[in-house]
């Protein structure tokens, strides 16, 4: 049995992710997954070139949450830790982190994904 929307967002990962959100004073969606809404609040301060990672992104609105943190927390079939949280001190800092995954994950699994870093402008400090 798969865990409930409900369930998935008590975990440790999406209470940081809502913390995160409430910190900016941003309205918790009750539909969606709290990790979910920070990359999405986080997105309109990454370049992305040529479009696919805020397309997957936004596409993950309509995946079973299961899915979604699958995908975070696996890469490929290995357990991973989503966030790297010595780089996060801010809000933005934990969507970057996220957003990050899912880079990571479309470098493996799509062959023509840009691979280096410097195609996705990141925050500025």
């Amino acid at each position: 049995m798969t865990a409930s929307l409900s369930q998935l967002n008590k975990l440790e990962l999406n209470q940081k992710c809502r913390q995160a959100l409430e910190q900016e004073k941003v309205s918790i969606a009750p539909d969606i997954l709290h990790c979910l809404q920070l990359m999405i609040w986080g997105l309109p301060q990454i370049e992305d070139e040529d479009g696919r990672l805020i397309e997957t992104i936004y596409q993950m609105i309509g995946w079973k949450p299961h899915n979604v943190m699958k995908y975070l927390t696996k890469i490929d079939r290995q357990e991973q830790e989503p966030v790297d949280w010595a780089q996060v001190k801010t809000p933005q800092d934990l969507a970057t982190q996220l957003i990050l995954t899912v880079h990571d994950h479309l470098t493996l699994t799509l062959p023509d994904y840009p691979y280096h870093m410097n195609r996705i402008a990141l925050p500025r400090a």
